[in-house]
């Protein structure tokens, strides 16, 4: 048997194991020929495999009891399409090298905050990252592939429209990211688009090729656009979201004020009062060919000075519009935060403010990154705690921070994450802190977990604690709504328990309802999706979608096809269907049936059908106390 392994040994001596696989906790999945009877397999920190996969295997991820895995060299890999899931290592991109054969590729669920030195194959055709937490696309060495025609970039973190797009691309997703500005693009090689959340949609260039423009939650308040563009947007019709056709927008409007051209209606019949400030279209300069003439070298002398003095004015024109548009976002941004310490109102923190000089990071890396904040792992006072830093620096930003500060002032529950108090020097500069949970977010916790590791006995006291602390915020006076209830923003302690956590954008109710439809779109109620009104019934099918995770251990819809194209499930087509109510997230057939029955009780369609927290919580603590109490013997 020794013998057999020698072999093996002296190959995986000669590859990259002494360079690149030798990280101490981390596993290293390889496709480079070192893989004993395989031909990708997952190597340890001595370069042993500690799992083979079968050679038909297109889809990794971390295997149950391992939480730490990077990508090596899968430059043998043989299929065209990859898809690579559920990898907690930060770092896991760092020194992979892909296949050049590969197509089609799916980073998905990734842990990242960065693509390191990230080299995609020049002949990729389909690139799909989302929930990988990436804030930036295109670093100094990083090489678009010119023959890309599908980037699916949803819900990272990207603040800004990734340079350089190739032109090749015709399906293009950037939807719930950071981005609110989208400026200066030429797209007219698109047929889809989908975006989220934009405010300024201007002097992008589209053309006849798009048949789909979805702006999720877009509540668009510049809508500028060249003529040409004005009427291919304006063309299409209502949203059809199954058959990728017309156009989905919140609203959209345009400033009489500052528009350099004409206010017009704008996809009327599709969406409401929505109006765009269309200016000249501005044509290519024209070819610098030269036609001979009957004039001799004179003549053609002349029309070469035509046509340079055409071309020139035309370049000239276009630079001074860039420039004009650029110069009045950056004049915009440095009045805001010239003038943030004048505006900004800190006195409700002030009985929180902490001593600066005992507040102490601790890492060079942030504990999670997502939304427009850093979680950081600290001391205060001796106190290991945990640090929220704002990366929003615009007024509208601060203040939507500060009022999270001062709302989780105003919660005391065991229930709820402690706050520690506020830090900061200015404004600008504040930074929230709150007790350090050490075990997690209930969202890695399962994904590092089998369901024989994390049993439901092990899962009742987190159900509890989660209906304790919605039945906290519903009947706080006046009641708090969540709006973003998931499993990432549940938060576990070896000793605490379980504390929901991330208030960003929850708000007190000082109304019956609310419009505003903020969340992430697998937690999201229908209402919610819709823009109509909503209230504590939300966050109640949020649990519900919740109880789901806990019984299957993977993302709500993860996997889910589109059986009408035969791709992944788009975010739209997936809301369209709850909007619908065709469509909730799947359960566990080995999970407890009360688990289903109730989860789905709390996201029937119609709010009013669900159950409130202090009516879950009734129903649920016979049935999780019957999970934790111990077996009774039984005589002989």
């Amino acid at each position: 048997m020794l013998r057999g392994l020698i072999p093996w040994l002296s190959l995986a001596a000669a590859s990259k194991c002494d360079t690149m696989y030798t990280r101490p906790g981390i596993s290293t999945l390889v496709a480079d020929g070192s893989c004993p009877a395989s031909v990708a397999c997952l190597l340890d920190a001595q370069c042993k495999p500690i799992q083979s996969f079968p050679n038909a295997t297109t889809a990794f991820s971390d295997p149950p009891g391992v939480s730490n895995s990077s990508i090596g060299d899968l430059s043998k890999y043989p299929h065209p399409t990859l898809k690579l899931y559920n990898l907690r290592y930060g770092n896991a991109f760092d020194r992979i090298e892909f296949p050049p054969t590969l197509q089609n590729l799916t980073m998905q669920h990734l842990t990242l905050y960065s693509l390191g030195n990230l080299q995609l194959p020049a002949g990729l055709k389909n690139w799909t990252m989302f929930t990988c937490y990436v804030s930036k696309i295109t670093t100094s060495g990083f090489q678009w592939p010119q023959s890309l025609e599908t980037l699916n970039l949803n819900e990272n973190i990207l603040n800004d429209v990734p340079a350089n797009i190739p032109r090749s691309v015709k399906y293009l997703d950037l939807s719930f990211n950071n981005i609110s500005v989208v400026v200066d693009h030429d797209w007219r090689s698109l047929r889809y688009l989908y975006l989220s959340g934009i405010q300024t949609f201007a002097h992008v260039r589209l053309s006849t090729n798009l048949t789909y423009f979805s702006c999720s939650g877009c509540l668009v308040t510049n809508l500028t656009l060249d003529e040409a563009t004005y009427r291919v947007l304006n063309a299409l019709g209502p949203n059809n979201a199954t058959a990728k056709t017309g156009v989905y927008v919140g609203s959209a409007t345009a400033n009489a004020s500052t528009c350099a051209g004409r206010i017009f209606p704008i996809w009327q019949g599709a969406v409401e009062n929505a109006t765009a400030c269309v200016v000249p279209t501005i044509t290519s300069p024209p070819p610098t060919t030269l036609v001979p003439t009957v004039d001799g070298s004179s003549g053609s002398s002349g029309l070469l000075v035509a046509v340079l003095v055409v071309s020139a004015v035309a370049v000239l024109s276009s630079l001074v519009l860039v420039l004009y548009w650029r110069r009045r976002r950056l004049q915009h941004s440095f009045s805001i935060e010239e003038s943030t310490t004048s505006t900004i109102d800190l006195s409700s923190l002030q009985m929180h403010k902490l001593d600066r000089s005992e507040l102490v990071i601790l890492g060079d890396k942030p504990l999670a990154a997502g939304g427009f904040g850093e979680v950081w792992k600290g001391t205060y006072a001796n106190e290991v705690v945990a640090i929220k830093r704002n990366k929003d620096k615009l007024e509208k930003g601060l203040q939507s921070f500060i009022a999270e500060i001062t709302l989780m002032a105003k919660m005391d529950s065991p229930y709820i994450v402690r706050l520690v108090g506020a830090s900061w020097i200015r404004p600008i500069d504040i930074e929230c802190v709150v007790e350090f949970m050490d075990l997690g977010d209930l969202r890695c916790f399962l994904a590092d977990r089998s369901m024989t590791q994390f049993t439901w006995r092990e899962k009742a006291p987190v159900v509890q604690s989660i209906v304790l602390g919605l039945i906290f915020l519903h009947t706080f006076d006046p009641p708090i709504i969540h709006r973003d209830l998931k499993s990432r923003n549940i938060l576990l302690d070896s000793v605490k328990g379980t504390k929901l956590t991330d208030f960003g954008i929850s708000r007190e109710v000082d109304e019956s309802t609310m419009t505003n439809g903020i969340g992430t779109y697998q937690w999201m109620a229908p209402e919610v999706i819709s823009g109509t009104s909503y209230s504590e019934a939300a966050d109640i099918y949020s649990f519900g979608v919740v109880l789901s995770e806990l019984s299957t251990h993977t993302i709500p819809y993860l996997g889910l096809t589109n059986s009408a194209t035969g791709r992944s499930a788009t975010p739209q087509f997936v809301m369209t269907k709850v909007l619908a109510g065709e469509m909730t997230p799947a359960f566990n057939a080995t999970s407890p049936s009360w688990v289903q029955e109730i989860g789905l009780r709390c996201m029937a369609l119609d709010p009013d059908e669900r159950p409130t927290a202090l009516q879950l919580y009734v129903s649920l603590r016979p049935l999780l106390d019957s999970l934790t109490q111990p077996a009774k013997a039984t005589s002989a």
